[in-house]
């Protein structure tokens, strides 16, 4: 959860921009009367079409094309696992039986391979909740926020996963 804190605030425009437009559209119709207020209405037209305009959305699409490929990074070690694990193929079988049983154990001594099964599990629920934010109107900012935990967590477990192979294949040859 540390990892998404403050992205959801981070949409939340701040208010005071508002309240000194709106002050100095006051002050205009004040000083100026009919003039005044024809600036104000065009003031108050610009403030509320920048304010509506969406992000400019080659940018946002872009973000989330490379938010949804660093998270398919991570279901690609999963999935590498999930085959270890289960496969039934020949390669997976002798894989797991002869040159890295150790890697099964979740509760392993070795660092390496205990430090891949607790990214393991927490990598399956950042997927969830990662694809939750992505359903959300994001802001570029918040996106480029997601991109970078995305990049990092994805790092850390390709790191830990072949971390981990080498941790089990040295345990099986003693």
């Amino acid at each position: 959860m540390p990892e998404f804190a403050g992205i959801s605030d981070a949409g939340r425009r701040p208010l005071w921009p508002y309240i000194a437009i709106s002050f100095a559209c006051v002050c205009l119709v004040i000083w100026l009367k009919f003039p005044g207020v024809m600036l104000s209405i065009i003031i108050i037209g610009a403030t509320t079409f920048m304010t509506q305009h969406r992000p400019n959305t080659r940018e946002v699409d872009s973000l989330r094309a490379s938010i949804r490929l660093t998270l398919e990074d991570i279901q690609d070690i999963l999935t590498q696992y999930d085959k270890f694990e289960t496969g039934t193929d020949m390669e997976s079988i002798a894989d797991r039986t002869l040159y890295r049983p150790a890697l099964l154990d979740p509760e392993s001594s070795d660092p390496d391979i205990e430090a891949f099964h607790y990214l393991r599990k927490t990598s399956r629920r950042f997927l969830t909740r990662a694809d939750g934010h992505l359903t959300k109107a994001l802001t570029i900012g918040q996106l480029e926020k997601i991109l970078e935990v995305t990049d990092r967590r994805a790092s850390d477990f390709e790191e830990s996963w072949i971390a981990a192979r080498r941790a089990a294949k040295r345990l099986s040859e003693n």
